[in-house]
């Protein structure tokens, strides 16, 4: 199924539907780009940019912007390993890291190059996963709470402004039934199309439903946190 799940994500990058896919990774979205827009200016770094979904809301509120990831993608400035970054110190008013630091070796390692890169009072954005399928196999390490995740972040000489949940139990469970439902029809368009079109509306009604059964958090798929560089 990982190899159907991979067409399916193709298909949706070639027509711009990625974020209709799943519900969590769509509120993520939302969530990490109001926040740029709240927090953000000068210099941004995308660590762990990928496809660059942040690049054109990053520079409405930025100066400038640096996409950086392990792997060459088309439009990135810079490959970079997270454990070694090629940056000065104090070069960065913003960093951005999300859906990485589960695929790090070295979590603490990590934040460290991204505290001596970030200017005094810089802003980093970074999102963890907490319950969450495993991908991107075998690169794929951890699991975080927020408790931990803000450890790591005071460990390393951030004050921690924010912490945000990223969906539930029921949008996770949402998302598992999407990744089967479109695998299996992904050969077969027309039950396929009403898979993608019906799952279009399980995602409103599980982030409803978890909008009131996650209120103490224990179940969020993720975390977003803002944290300043003191």
């Amino acid at each position: 199924m990982k190899d159907e799940w991979l067409e399916v994500l193709n298909y949706a990058r070639k027509n711009n539907l990625v974020f209709e896919l799943e519900p969590i990774n769509k509120l993520l979205k939302e969530i990490i780009t109001k926040l740029i827009n709240s927090y953000c200016k000068g210099a941004f770094l995308d660590l762990g940019a990928g496809h660059l979904i942040y690049k054109n809301v990053a520079l409405s509120k930025c100066k400038s912007y640096i996409g950086a990831d392990i792997s060459k993608i088309n439009g990135l400035d810079v490959v970079a390993d997270g454990h070694y970054l090629p940056f000065k110190k104090s070069s960065f008013d913003c960093v951005l890291s999300s859906a990485v630091l589960e695929h790090v070796k070295e979590p603490n390692k990590f934040v460290n190059e991204v505290s001596k890169i970030l200017k005094k009072n810089g802003i980093f954005i970074l999102n963890v996963p907490h319950i969450f399928y495993i991908h991107n196999e075998p690169h794929d390490y951890f699991r975080f709470t927020k408790y931990g995740a803000s450890y790591l972040l005071e460990k390393n000489d951030f004050k921690i402004l924010k912490v945000l949940p990223v969906g539930g139990l029921c949008s996770f469970i949402c998302q598992l039934w999407c990744i089967v439902s479109l695998s299996k029809t992904y050969k077969f368009k027309p039950l396929f199309n009403f898979f993608f079109y019906l799952n279009k509306l399980f995602h409103k009604v599980s982030l409803k439903i978890d909008s009131f059964i996650n209120k103490n958090e224990r179940l969020s798929c993720g975390f977003v946190l803002v944290a300043k560089k003191i």
